[in-house]
C-alpha cells in the first residue's frame, strides 16, 4: 500500500491555488514500466489561466513518462521531458 502527503500553498499574486498535482493510477498506466512518479506543476499565479497550464503540463508529463522507455540516465531522461513540455 502506498501512502503520501502533499502540501501546496497559493502564492501571493492569485486568489486561488493554481498548482496541480498528479499521481498516476495503475488502472491507466503500467507503473512497472518506468516506476512511480508524482508530478506537481506550479500554476504561475498572476498569469492568465495558470491553473490550466499547470494541469496540462502535469498531464503531458505523466503521459510522456509512461509512453516512453528510459534507456539512459534518469536525470537526462527527465530533463529532456521537461524541456519538451516547456
Amino acid at each position: 500500500m502506498l501512502f503520501y502527503e502533499v502540501i501546496s500553498r497559493k502564492g501571493s499574486k492569485s486568489p486561488e491555488n493554481e498548482d496541480y498535482l498528479l499521481i498516476p493510477s495503475s488502472e491507466k498506466f503500467n507503473l512497472n514500466k518506468n516506476g512511480y512518479i508524482f508530478v506537481i506543476c506550479d500554476g504561475m499565479g498572476g498569469r492568465n489561466a495558470g491553473e490550466v497550464a499547470s494541469r496540462l503540463c502535469t498531464n503531458w508529463f505523466i503521459e510522456d513518462f509512461y509512453s516512453k522507455k528510459c534507456t539512459h540516465d534518469v536525470d537526462v531522461f527527465l530533463q529532456n521531458m521537461i524541456k519538451d513540455i516547456n
